[in-house]
């Protein structure tokens, strides 16, 4: 009878709590029903699609795990009744305050069966934003713990956050390293951007600053000012190749969690938030693309704001205007960029000298280098990203003026286009969206959401782009400043809420938001979603793919090192490394013409191919994987033999 009693007790006490305990089981049941079963997730994937037993075996499969669920919920308020002697009512609520976290497990089957971030990325996250507010919620019920009885020193806890950021950011950087070069031999980065940056550093490394044959001009000052390349060229000196440049830039961005390590610490001395933010950085899907795309000077720009934020809140003047001065040499808009940090500093009296001086010194280089090194015909203009923009002939700043006089709900509609609010999302999610409530702080952040609302090149709101750089680093810079609000404040506590907890949960939320994001949108985990920059990262290379990289280093073993050459766009940055590379587009009189039979495919350059053909200059000595090699046929002296030109349209990739 007490066994008979005490399960009527429990049914009881269950009904007032029987709708959370089902959830949970339902997540289980269906999480475990689906892991194991490959029709089963297909059927979680493609219910509408699938035959009556299909559907039934995954039914099947959720219910058997649902009832394993409800007999281990059971089982454990029983043991908890008979072995602590606690109220079957708190028993139950113990155990569902345990497992309300196996909430989320569902969340991430959909993400794990289906392309739910390629085709509906809003769905994707409201599922991240779910994953990470049941997590938040968790964190702030579960009981709290004394860290001061535990028997370890203060110290401790300093050394092993620092210990544990150390060896997550040397994961991404090696991660990063190995991920980009498997890319590019996968032969998706082309002369632009990759080959511009690698023969410019070539160049500089022997004396020849900042030139580039890619570029209109033959200097890289012609399309972005930026001497700071000239730090960078040394990479360039004994081993000229691009790998040299990729870990550099990997390194470089895995660097950046020391600023923001040091900001978190200044800001709030919580060594657990610093290396949380840290791991954030480490996981954001912003970083990934540009860090992946190729090779940037912009990109190098992000812990380098990071720096001159820190160096700002700590007040190290002359520290704050050396990195001022490497963000104006790292490229020239960047000028307007910190022309907003010093903004911030004059508006909100914190340093009104050093934010005047900001000021003057960045519109000062900005407008001497865009009126005169980058005022000729040569400079390429980025006019174009706001095409949408001009009324008739006028300029930009004259058509932005006419419009908001005019017409002011287009600029609003242009600023809240469906690709621009994911964009946003993308980049604030991870973060619980603190920056915005960084109050003028928020000034710091300004030219990137202007350019971001008012531009219609896509590439520049968009994760996989270097463009990003533009207001990350000041998010991530901004989130520590938010964290102490709510530490220090008293908002939370005039509504019943312990502060502590408070900021316990914000942290849970960020760093369940940073995983649930980078797991859809970033590249630790293989996804149809990103990208670096256009093209999807094969990190599984065919076949094929390993056979066409070994062409590519048999015909950088042909062709002398001091041989002008020209190549085709995906092929061109492993040849960039010479002081005469040039866009197979130019037909320059080249010694050497280096082709890839898929760039030639494209109907932009089909007609250029057909001239170059009929030319009858060149002769073909190899074609092979889809690349075809062409020397001059003055310097061919009967050494090798001319073949005949195979070029497939759609060729197999």
């Amino acid at each position: 009878m007490k066994i008979l009693d005490l399960i009527q007790k429990i049914t009881a006490s269950a009904v007032s709590w029987f709708p959370l305990t089902f959830c949970i089981a339902l997540c289980v049941g269906v999480t475990m029903g689906t892991t194991f079963d490959a029709e089963a997730l297909a059927a979680f994937q493609l219910t509408n699609k699938l035959n009556d037993a299909l559907l039934n075996s995954a039914i099947q499969n959720s219910a058997i795990w649902m009832v394993v669920v409800f007999v281990l919920f059971g089982v454990g308020v029983t043991a908890l009744k008979l072995l602590k002697n606690m109220a079957i009512e708190d028993a139950i609520h113990l155990i569902n305050k345990f497992a309300t976290i196996l909430l989320v497990l569902p969340i991430f089957i959909s993400f794990e069966a289906t392309d739910l971030a390629k085709d509906h990325p809003f769905a994707t996250l409201f599922g991240c934003f779910s994953i990470a507010a049941i997590a938040a919620i968790y964190f702030y019920r579960l009981p709290g713990i004394n860290f001061e009885k535990l028997p370890i020193k203060a110290d401790y806890y300093k050394w092993i956050s620092i210990g544990v950021v150390v060896i997550a950011a040397t994961a991404f950087a090696i991660t990063i390293t190995r991920f980009s070069i498997q890319h590019i031999q996968n032969l998706r980065a082309g002369s632009f951007d990759l080959g511009v940056y690698i023969n410019t550093l070539w160049n500089t490394a022997r004396g020849d600053l900042l030139r580039c044959t890619f570029v209109n001009g033959g200097y890289h000052i012609y399309a972005h000012f930026d001497p700071i390349l000239v730090l960078f060229s040394p990479i360039m000196w004994f081993d000229p190749k691009f790998e040299n440049a990729i870990v550099t830039q990997s390194v470089w961005m895995a660097l950046g969690v020391i600023p923001l390590y040091l900001i978190s610490i200044h800001h709030l001395k919580k060594h657990w938030v610093a290396a949380i933010l840290c791991f954030a950085y480490l996981l954001y899907p912003g970083i990934h693309g540009p860090s992946m795309y190729d090779f940037h000077s912009i990109t190098l720009a992000g812990p380098m704001i990071l720096w001159s934020l820190y160096f700002a809140d700590t007040k190290r003047i002359i520290p704050y205007f050396v990195s001022i001065v490497m963000l104006l040499f790292t490229r020239e808009d960047l000028g307007l960029t910190m022309f907003f940090v010093g903004f911030y500093l004059f508006y909100s009296k914190q340093a009104i000298k050093t934010g005047l001086a900001t000021m003057g010194i960045c519109l000062a280089y900005y407008f001497a280098i865009t009126r005169t090194v980058m005022a000729t015909d040569e400079t390429f203009s980025y006019d174009y990203y706001f095409e949408a923009l001009y009324v008739g002939n006028r300029p930009l700043a004259e058509s932005l003026v006419v419009t908001l006089l005019t017409n002011p709900m287009f600029i609003v509609r242009q600023a809240f286009t469906e690709a621009k609010l994911e964009y946003i999302i993308q980049l604030l999610l991870p973060l619980a969206a603190l920056p915005l409530f960084a109050g003028k702080k928020r000034f710091v952040f300004f030219y990137g959401v202007a350019v971001t609302a008012l531009v219609t090149k896509p590439a520049v709101y968009n994760i996989a782009y270097q463009y990003s750089t533009f207001m990350y680093p000041f998010f991530f810079a901004l989130t520590p400043v938010v964290l102490k609000n709510i530490a220090e404040g008293d908002f939370f506590s005039r509504l019943g809420l312990d502060t502590q907890r408070v900021l316990g949960a914000v942290m849970a939320f960020i760093l369940a938001a940073s995983i649930g994001v980078s797991w859809n949108y970033g590249v630790f985990r293989e996804s149809s979603a990103f990208k670096d920059g256009q093209s999807h990262f094969d990190r599984n290379p065919t076949e094929f793919q390993i056979n066409r990289y070994k062409t590519v280093q048999k015909i950088q073993k042909m062709i002398p090192q001091e041989a002008s050459v020209s190549a085709s766009k995906m092929v061109g940055a492993h040849f960039a490394t010479r002081a005469h590379i040039y866009r197979f587009k130019e037909l320059k009189d080249t010694e050497y013409y280096i082709l890839l039979d898929k760039d030639m495919a494209s109907r932009k350059f089909r007609d250029k191919f057909k001239r170059f053909l009929r030319d009858n200059r060149y002769d073909l000595i190899l074609q092979e994987n889809e690349i075809m090699l062409f020397i001059r046929k003055d310097l061919n002296k009967g050494e090798y033999p001319v073949l005949r030109v195979k070029h497939n349209r759609r060729p197999t990739i």
